[in-house]
């Protein structure tokens, strides 16, 4: 390479003066080079310490966010994981009384609804204590109004559902205002001990089951289920727990375009800071090394051909050195 050739020159330059009596001013810039070369480099590994320095100060902000974002967007799937569960229990408490032999083997819908009684229950104790492998809600006391304290909330612009105003409390069938106003979590409990009431209903034979098949076998399950207060107060629940879930799902998913919309904000600036501490690097540091390098090509292109070819005709070795860089036999 063109710094073997450089170290090389430099290193016998003294015994060649001598040997062919060249005036050694010629070379002196070379022996210069030698002096700052030294001093060359420590600009250099101080340049790259800095570059490498601000990249790495520079990505701790990005990884934090980035981080953040996913622990969000996994306690964001989780809690949106009930919504399917919630929906499909009042639906097969439903199928419980339906009993449609056309769709459904005999216990099967009082098993399915049993297994999703268990499986949101697991769902409510890995958000409580963080299982699942995410964030808990306690990383979050902006939703501690929904999630600690009573209240009524939805999302009417991203639901179509009524505001909190519309709902209709009745204490004849047990929706009373103190129930559906209760922290979600405690508001989800209190559901599953009804729908859990519901099934030992079912299974001490309470509610009247018949095949699904006949126009009076239909009239006689719709009017039960209409007439119903488990019926009645599950729809109340079903409204204020679906309401809260979603209140909380949107407020987080809130944090995280804040949050992206933030680091954006920061990679631009880091990208332009990068970019002016290179350019200062370029122009300061690295020219200063091209240009030492010109120079010193320069000095052996100067050095070589000040040489008479009758001399280097004569001299292997200095013809040699001149092909090869190597004045070793």
């Amino acid at each position: 390479s063109f710094d073997e050739v450089i170290n090389d020159y430099e290193e016998k330059i003294d015994s060649l003066c001598e040997n062919y009596d060249i005036d050694k001013d010629i070379s002196g810039s070379s022996s210069k080079n030698i002096k700052v070369k030294t001093y060359t480099n420590i600009k250099l590994i101080i340049s790259f310490i800095i570059m490498f320095a601000y990249i790495l100060i520079g990505s701790f902000p990005v990884i934090s966010v980035i981080k953040g974002t996913e622990s969000t967007l996994s306690i964001i799937q989780k809690s949106a994981d009930r919504i399917p569960l919630l929906k499909g229990i009042q639906l097969y408490t439903y199928e419980v009384i339906n009993q449609d032999r056309s769709v459904f083997l005999d216990n099967e819908p009082e098993r399915i609804l049993k297994d999703m009684v268990k499986n949101l229950e697991t769902i409510q104790e890995e958000l409580k204590t963080g299982s699942y492998g995410g964030p808990t809600f306690d990383s979050y006391p902006e939703l501690d109004k929904v999630l600690k304290e009573n209240g009524c909330f939805r999302l009417q612009q991203a639901t179509g559902a009524g505001t909190c105003e519309d709902v209709v409390y009745d204490a004849s069938y047990g929706f009373t205002e103190q129930l559906g106003t209760l922290p979600l979590d405690e508001l989800i409990r209190s559901y599953l001990y009804y729908v859990k009431n519901f099934i030992t209903d079912v299974e001490d034979e309470r509610y009247v089951r018949l095949p699904f098949n006949n126009k009076e076998n239909i009239s006689i399950i719709f009017h039960q289920v209409l007439n119903d207060d488990f019926f009645k107060l599950q729809e109340g629940l079903m409204e204020n727990i679906l309401g809260d879930i979603q209140y909380i799902n949107y407020e987080l998913m809130d944090d995280v375009i804040e949050n992206i919309s933030n680091i954006i904000d920061v990679i631009v600036a880091d990208v332009i800071i990068g970019f002016s501490l290179f350019l200062i690097i370029t122009i300061f540091v690295l020219y200063s090394v091209f240009k030492d390098k010109i120079r010193e090509m320069h000095t052996l292109i100067s050095f070589l051909f000040i040489v008479p070819q009758a001399i280097v005709n004569k001299n292997e070795k200095y013809k040699r050195f001149l092909e090869t860089t190597q004045t070793d036999e």
